[in-house]
């Protein structure tokens, strides 16, 4: 079996129209940027720029520039193709490739950024203190990352898409010590409808994976995803499996 970063380059390097269709209507992605956005609003000091650490598709720093339109953004990912396919997209931000768990990765743009976000990252890696070390060494001083990742069990759909761990939520907030980060926090969120739809979407994970990963969605899936979205407005915010965490250099 080969590295967690060989697996994420092969999966992710393949871009999918259930992919993006899953980024775009699914509420478990769209909770997690409610959660970011509103911790970006409780920093208390400018926010100048932004960068994302795995950012995939640009789907979060697009709804970071709406919100924060003063904000310099820039993203890393490990996919030349994404990366290439954002700088299309949105040829006014700065986008590079990058291994972000290299020994030997260096942040690629200008100074420093003074917000790192990191979504549904570090779940995926072998090397996790290795990642938060090199968001750490991109951060000005008093800089400030949040990060979103999973708690609870890895599901097969989860391990399907990469997925090598969770955290509970005092064991991330060690591991963002560990790393060297300053006043780490971390809560859990998402019961109990975003638990529910992990269950339930492992009851048959094959044909989960091929109906809402592989294809262009269809009426059933966006009813799916409709009605998910209705279910998860009466989610707890302090129970569940999703984890959000912040801390500061």
């Amino acid at each position: 079996m080969g590295s967690a970063t060989d697996y994420n380059q092969a999966y992710y390097g393949e871009l999918t129209a259930g992919r993006e269709n899953y980024w775009q209507f699914m509420p478990a992605p769209r909770m997690r940027i409610g959660k970011i956005l509103a911790a970006m609003r409780e920093i208390d000091r400018a926010v100048e720029t932004v960068c994302d650490f795995g950012c995939g598709n640009g789907a979060l720093l697009r709804e970071i520039a709406g919100s924060f339109p003063d904000s310099t953004l820039h993203g890393i990912d490990l996919s030349p193709d994404q990366i290439e396919q954002n700088r299309q997209l949105n040829p006014e931000w700065r986008w590079e490739q990058a291994d972000l768990t290299s020994d030997s990765y260096s942040y690629p743009f200008d100074g420093a950024c003074d917000l790192a976000v990191s979504s549904e990252v570090i779940e995926h890696l072998d090397e996790p203190l290795r990642y938060l070390r090199n968001i750490l060494n991109s951060l000005n001083p008093g800089g400030t990352l949040i990060l979103t990742t999973q708690s609870g069990p890895v599901h097969e759909t989860e391990r399907h898409v990469g997925h090598v761990r969770h955290w509970a939520s005092d064991e991330m907030t060690e591991l963002l010590n560990a790393a060297g980060f300053r006043n780490a926090r971390a809560y859990n969120c998402g019961f109990p409808f975003h638990d529910l739809s992990k269950w339930a979407a492992n009851l048959n994970p094959e044909r989960v994976i091929a109906r809402f990963g592989q294809h262009e969605w269809g009426p059933f899936e966006r009813a799916t995803a409709a009605a998910l979205r209705l279910l998860f407005r009466f989610n707890s915010s302090r129970r569940g499996f999703q984890l959000v965490a912040t801390a500061s250099r």
